[in-house]
Order: C-alpha cells, then sequence, then structure tokens
C-alpha cells in the first residue's frame, strides 16, 4: 500500500505521483505529467468510479470517445462501465492533476504498487511514463482486476488474460500486491 504523503519521482522526466489521501474506501492522489507524457489507450473499469481534476497547466482527456482540453479547475467524473482515456500532456509545460478512485480494489493497489516501482525504481515506464501493457495483465491477473482495454471485445480479453498474463510474468513482470 503506497504510503500517503510519500512523493514518487521519476529520475528520467520528473514525472510524480503522491497519495494525498485515503478515506472510507477511496483513494486520492496527485500526478504530474511532464511535458508529452501521459497518453494511455482507451479503456474501461467496471466496478470503479474514477474522478480526474485539473489542479494546474493544460492537457487532454477523453469520455465515450469524445477528446477534450482538459484544463485547470476543469473536473471529470468517469462512472463504472464508461469507455474513456486518462488525463495526457501534450503540451509544452506540466499538468498537474488530482485523480480519485472509489471504491480502492485490489486492482486499483496493485496497479498503484506497480507503477511507483516502475516509475522510481525499474525504469521500464513506457515513452508516456505510463505502464506497460504486460504488466497490467500480470496485475489484473493477480487482483481478479475488472478493468480492460476499450477493444477487443470484454469477453475476448477475459479469456485471454491467463495467457498474457503468463507472458508477462516470463517476460519478468510480478505482481506487486
Amino acid at each position: 500500500m503506497l504510503e500517503v504523503g510519500k512523493r514518487y519521482t521519476s529520475p528520467r522526466t520528473g514525472t510524480w505521483l503522491e497519495v494525498v489521501e485515503r478515506a472510507d474506501g477511496n483513494m486520492k492522489f496527485e500526478r504530474s505529467f511532464a511535458p508529452g507524457t501521459g497518453r494511455t489507450d482507451s479503456h474501461l473499469h467496471e466496478d470503479l468510479t474514477q474522478t480526474w481534476e485539473a489542479l494546474s497547466g493544460e492537457g487532454m482527456i477523453e469520455v465515450d470517445g469524445q477528446e477534450r482540453q482538459f484544463r485547470t479547475g476543469d473536473r471529470v467524473a468517469i462512472p463504472p462501465g464508461t469507455r474513456h482515456r486518462d488525463p495526457w500532456n501534450p503540451s509544452s509545460t506540466e499538468l498537474h492533476v488530482r485523480g480519485m478512485f472509489e471504491p480502492v480494489n485490489d486492482f486499483i493497489e496493485g496497479y498503484a504498487e506497480a507503477y511507483v516501482h516502475h516509475l522510481t525504481e525499474s525504469g521500464r515506464l513506457t515513452k508516456q511514463d505510463e505502464m506497460p501493457l504486460l504488466q497490467i495483465f500480470v496485475t489484473s491477473k493477480a487482483t481478479n482486476g475488472r478493468s480492460y482495454g476499450a477493444s477487443p471485445p470484454v469477453g475476448i480479453q477475459k479469456a485471454s488474460l491467463p495467457l498474457m498474463a503468463a507472458i508477462g510474468r516470463l517476460r519478468g513482470y510480478k505482481a506487486s500486491y
């Protein structure tokens, strides 16, 4: 479990993540996005609400296939089952956001632990400062995660998860939770 108030920083880009509050099964965190980082694939979470607030800077966010600017003061709540792309920073200045997961489940705990490990220790984040897909498969399998890519269909992803997680483990990825 990540420590509240501890900042985890990438030595490569300066991107950082800090859990700022844990209460009532929820987790609030702040994250910086270095210029040109943060773009992930579109995905969905079947079992949690994800909320994002832009604290400073400008970025982009996508909800239900619609990309839009994400600027200081903007807030977006993403209900379970909604296809989305988390905030990312295509600009030349830092983007600072606050995020919240409601509720925090084993997948989110495992994802956060693995993200911090990759961010600060192994240097194995993607060029976007995001988690490698094989690590996500390993974490999802180990925690019975219910988060999926926007495509292919969820049923195909569920059926292929054991194989993809096994490939990830063979490539050296481990569940952190």
